[in-house]
């Protein structure tokens, strides 16, 4: 058994020994420089799995062409584009879903080049902003309390901002105040219930 351990011993002492011959200095791989990757409350995450992998690349394609019927969002210059997004609001006429930044308000021509969002308490404008525009589909679903449906679209990536809207125009839900912030008369109006824009 002793002679099987020395053996082993030395094998792996070689192989490591040759391996470090293949491997030009530059390439050599140092952990003391890296950090473990680490969640929001600091506690590190545990290393991939194959099967975790695997996974990540089936959601990674079904997003993909799911993702394909998504709304997008287009630096507006010039005329609107004939696909934009729109609602029709009795007071002022045709409004545009827009966004300055990642706030989603209401663009109208008739009065300006600007988008409306709501932020901190006003109404607020912004540009150069952005119009959204339809690939699919898409419908105004119920909503309440900062909840939205399925397949809502964001005003931006990762974070919990949608397009929504009440009866008095559009705005953004914002999913961590648990409402609906609209522009309106220079002011920002909130409500707790309201609709979501999504996409089928």
């Amino acid at each position: 058994m002793e002679v099987f351990v020395l053996l082993l011993s030395s094998l792996l002492t070689l192989s490591s020994a040759s391996l470090k011959e293949k491997i030009p200095q530059s390439e050599e791989v140092t952990l003391e420089d890296r950090s473990p990757e680490t969640t929001p409350n600091r506690s590190v995450l545990p290393p991939l799995t194959p099967a975790d992998l695997q996974r990540n690349r089936t959601s990674k394609s079904t997003l993909t062409r799911h993702q394909s019927l998504a709304p997008v969002w287009v630096t507006m210059s010039g005329s609107v584009p004939s696909s934009a997004v729109f609602i029709y609001n009795p007071t002022r006429g045709t409004d545009y879903v827009c966004r300055y930044r990642c706030l989603a308000g209401f663009y109208n021509p008739k009065l300006g080049h600007q988008c409306h969002y709501p932020y901190s308490g006003r109404e607020r404008l912004g540009s150069p902003f952005q119009i959204l525009v339809r690939r699919g589909a898409v419908n105004w679903k119920n909503g309440s309390f900062g909840l939205v449906p399925k397949n809502s679209v964001r005003t931006c990536n990762e974070m919990g901002l949608f397009v929504g809207r009440v009866s008095y125009g559009l705005g953004m839900v914002r999913a961590a105040n648990k409402a609906c912030f609209v522009p309106r008369n220079g002011h920002e109006f909130v409500y707790r219930h309201y609709q979501v824009l999504t996409f089928n």
